[in-house]
């Protein structure tokens, strides 16, 4: 990842629901990393339609290196009769997106002669078409059309069929409200003078202290809610219980990998370093109540996974609130702005969270106005008024500090808005 601002994955509704998609132990401890780890979504593109729908996914550099005494190894596939390699078409772990892309959207089935909008890439190759309405789609990706970035030789390893070279193109058909983030487009440099054209990613975040700024905030209680907002808000507008993963733009690299199986979402932070790796996903939403329900595997002290929650793109990335918990019982809420945090409510102890291993909690927001109420267990545990963001994505985090390979199970998430 190159130490930035976060990038996006896209997603589902969703989010991309896509990674989003991005950095706390006791004082004194390593200071965290200014810098958000991995990725949520690529900005939205003026929405077409006047839906709920959304198409997103990921236009990636499909890696392969033929050897000599190997010109299939790992990550490619046998080319053309003439022995040649190219990519797999799997997106795999280390494989960078390529930003800049413009993902045009049609109607119909492809070729689309009826444009409807359009998407350019985020800096992890992440975009998202959104605000549709039921209805067959047409997404492409004209490699000699670009006019943000120029793409260089290659061939198209995903999806398979048609021009290599040439357009590539997917048929969606979506239904009312639905959202899909897979809809990837793997590219293959094929001409050596490529290798510079995507940006190369770093694996290296900023380490630097937080840099608290002024903000009206007020103290965090210690009491418990009268009320579980779960109980007294009724059905959600949006449950994803994990049966499948296509709500978010799921993705793995150094860092963190996150991936749909057994019927919950798995969230890996590789390494013990203080990194915070999120994904994002649709729609906007200004007020909500947002809540997931997720157990931590083997961990310690604060190893923390979170909410990220009124997510925009900004000139700096992509910005917002996130709220975690830690695996020694504690919880907090920063905001980031793209280059640093401020902590609103700074690491605090609460026995609303059942601590250590394999102990699920369940965290929730409830963001109305400028008033952020924090929720564990159905439990009123803190408050904040700020202003910083208004309003976008939500998603999901995750960290560790003390225990490498951390993961932590999300069972569930949902979210209710609010008048």
């Amino acid at each position: 990842m190159r130490p930035y601002r976060p990038s996006i994955t896209v997603l589902g509704v969703i989010l991309t629901v896509m990674a989003l998609v991005l950095g706390a132990c006791n004082l004194p401890a390593p200071q965290e990393p200014t810098v958000p780890g991995t990725s949520p979504v690529g900005p939205p593109a003026a929405s077409p339609a006047a839906g709920s729908g959304a198409i997103g996914g990921r236009i990636w550099n499909d890696v392969c290196s033929p050897l000599a005494d190997n010109p299939a190894p790992p990550g490619c596939v046998a080319g053309d009769a003439a022995g040649g390699a190219r990519g797999n078409g799997i997106l795999e772990a280390g494989e960078a997106g390529i930003g800049g892309v413009r993902a045009s959207l049609g109607a119909g089935v492809c070729p689309s002669i009826v444009p409807l909008g359009s998407s350019i890439s985020a800096g992890d190759g992440t975009y998202a078409l959104t605000g549709l309405v039921a209805g067959t789609y047409c997404v492409a990706v004209d490699p000699a059309g670009q006019d943000v970035l120029t793409m260089l030789g290659g061939i198209w390893t995903l999806p398979a069929g048609g021009d290599p070279g040439g357009v590539a193109s997917v048929t969606m058909t979506l239904g009312e409200g639905e959202i899909r983030g897979d809809v990837n487009f793997g590219w293959d440099y094929t001409d050596a003078a490529a290798t510079a054209a995507p940006p190369p990613p770093s694996d290296t975040p900023v380490p630097s202290a937080e840099t608290p700024t002024p903000t009206t905030t007020l103290a965090p209680t210690a009491t418990t809610s009268a009320t579980d907002p779960r109980t007294t808000l009724g059905q959600p507008d949006w449950r994803d219980a994990f049966d499948t993963g296509g709500n978010w733009p799921l993705y793995a690299d150094s860092h963190v990998r996150f991936e749909v199986s057994s019927g919950s979402l798995a969230m890996t932070a590789f390494n013990a370093d203080y990194w915070d790796g999120w994904m994002l996903t649709y729609p906007v939403i200004t007020d909500l109540y947002l809540e997931m329900s997720a157990t931590p595997g083997d961990c310690s002290g604060q190893d923390r996974y979170g909410l990220v929650f009124r997510s925009s793109n900004s000139p700096q990335g992509y910005v917002g609130y996130m709220f975690s918990a830690s695996c020694d019982g504690r919880y907090s809420l920063r905001s980031w702005d793209g280059e640093e945090y401020t902590s609103l409510i700074a690491w605090t102890t609460s026995d609303r969270i059942t601590a250590g291993p394999n102990h699920a909690n369940r965290l929730g927001v409830w963001a109305q106005g400028n008033r952020i109420t924090l929720y564990v267990n159905g439990n009123q545990v803190g408050e904040v008024h700020d202003t910083t963001h208004t309003g976008g994505m939500f998603g999901v985090l995750v960290g560790a500090v003390s225990t490498p390979s951390f993961t932590v199970r999300v069972d569930e998430i949902a979210y209710w808005t609010l008048p």
